[in-house]
């Protein structure tokens, strides 16, 4: 049913209705059947008010707006003619105007104060586009997964995510911190006369792991060395070190004194190639190791390769 108001040109309103009902009396129901909880009761009345007024301008026909809502047993609120009329004239009608407005200068419309229609919002891509500034509940998995939406005009459109133009920043910061932590854990080593060597520190979000090696001689020496490099850095620098090792393996563990927040959608953008490579690879949070395992089963083959053990 399509209705133009012709005091406000240009503004139709269209919908269907779920049911009319006929009770005795002098008054029909305009009703609308609901399988959700108070919720959305808000929406609710404004959507059967609607109705009520497509069926007086569609039919000339005064209806009561009721809804009648499903739950473990059914409940039926009437909103009332005189409130309907209300919500229509000082709510619904201006917000009609503003929409209208809207469509000729979007950039004008505002955001919804709603934080729970980002997963279906027909025009969530365009908002990424003209509000880059990061939305958690549209931004953020699994808001922002793949999936269908609403066109702008109601038909469905292909699946697609939503992008924030939020670039995935780099960690300046971290980089710097790990490899001076780095360097300080060599030139400890070099003190103690063991010739130790490091490839570059992994650095992570709560963690910076720090590897050591040694292209000659045991790693025994690490070892025997290493409470003496923990002790030193936390006296003379205050950065605490925690030593793992797991058969030729030697780590060291920082935890970082300001973690790092990241952003889960723009890290799977940023890591979209490596995780759809191949099946079974996941994106964990990083919480402090307890074994040399911990981390390395974490950070992949990539960053750590556990030597063969031959039988």
């Amino acid at each position: 049913m399509a209705i133009h108001d012709r005091e406000e040109p240009g503004v139709p309103l269209r919908g269907r209705i779920d049911t009319i009902h006929a009770p005795r009396g002098d008054r029909l129901d305009a009703v609308e059947y609901k399988l959700t909880d108070e919720a959305n009761e808000e929406l609710d009345r404004a959507q059967v008010t609607l109705y009520r007024e497509l069926l007086f301008r569609a039919e000339g026909v005064v209806t009561r707006p009721v809804v009648m809502r499903f739950n473990s047993q059914l409940t039926v609120y009437d909103i009332g003619e005189d409130r309907a009329d209300s919500l229509m004239t000082h709510e619904l009608v201006p917000l009609l105007r503003r929409m209208r407005d809207w469509l000729a200068r979007p950039e004008e419309a505002p955001a919804t104060a709603r934080r729970d229609l980002c997963s279906a919002c027909p025009v969530a891509r365009e908002c990424a586009e003209t509000h880059p500034e990061r939305l958690a509940t549209r931004d953020d998995p699994p808001m922002a997964a793949s999936r269908p939406r609403p066109a702008a005009e109601g038909e469905p459109m292909t699946p697609a995510s939503v992008v924030s133009r939020e670039d995935h920043p780099g960690d300046d910061e971290g980089e710097t911190e790990a490899t001076r932590i780095q360097k300080r854990i060599l030139d400890e080593f070099r003190r103690d006369g063991i010739a130790a060597e490091s490839r570059s520190a992994i650095v992570g979000p709560t963690l910076y792991v720090i590897p050591v090696t040694r292209t000659r001689g045991s790693v025994k020496q690490l070892d025997a060395a290493a409470n003496d490099v923990i002790h030193r850095l936390a006296t003379t620098d205050g950065v605490e070190l925690e030593y793992l090792k797991d058969g030729g393996h030697r780590v060291f563990a920082v935890q970082r004194p300001r973690p790092r927040a990241v952003l889960l959608g723009p890290l799977l953008t940023a890591k979209r190639e490596w995780l759809s490579a191949r099946p079974g690879r996941f994106v964990f949070g990083q919480e402090r190791p307890r074994t040399l395992e911990s981390w390395s089963a974490l950070l992949g083959p990539r960053d750590v390769e556990r030597p063969r053990r031959h039988p």
